[in-house]
């Protein structure tokens, strides 16, 4: 019987273990991918549901404007062992320019790497930061 309870009580703290790491993802995480030299300013708005990740990757332009952004849905979102995987799905659905983002939680920073799903693609470094 005392067996049961502990695995019990483990299996518990597991799960709200889990949760809590998904739901310090909440809010809004301002960061860059650099390619082929070119740093492009990013930012991800995330919400979590239990296991389930759901949010945008916004695009903003280089310009004088830097308020302006393009919003792509996130999807096939998940979170496990410390890291964060989605794709961004650029053209509305998941092509050879949809990005996958492997990124591994560090507190307050996200950092990875992003993949278009051509073959042949090269890794683009990613970072975000949370916001306040």
């Amino acid at each position: 019987m005392r067996t049961v309870i502990w695995m019990l009580s483990a299996g518990l703290l597991f799960l709200s273990a889990g949760c809590a790491a998904s739901s310090r993802l909440n809010g809004k995480w301002l960061g860059e991918v650099a390619e082929n030299g070119r740093v492009t300013r990013v930012a991800l708005d995330l919400q979590t549901k239990g296991d389930a990740v759901e949010g945008t990757f916004t695009i903003f332009d280089n310009s004088a404007d830097k308020a302006t952004g393009t919003p792509f849905p996130i999807v096939n979102a998940r979170v496990s062992d410390g890291q964060l995987e989605f794709t961004v799905p650029i053209s509305g659905q998941i092509d050879a320019d949809a990005v996958f983002f492997d990124l591994i939680i560090k507190n307050q920073r996200l950092e990875g790497i992003g993949r278009e799903m051509r073959q042949g693609s090269r890794d683009l470094p990613a970072v975000f930061i949370k916001q306040k």
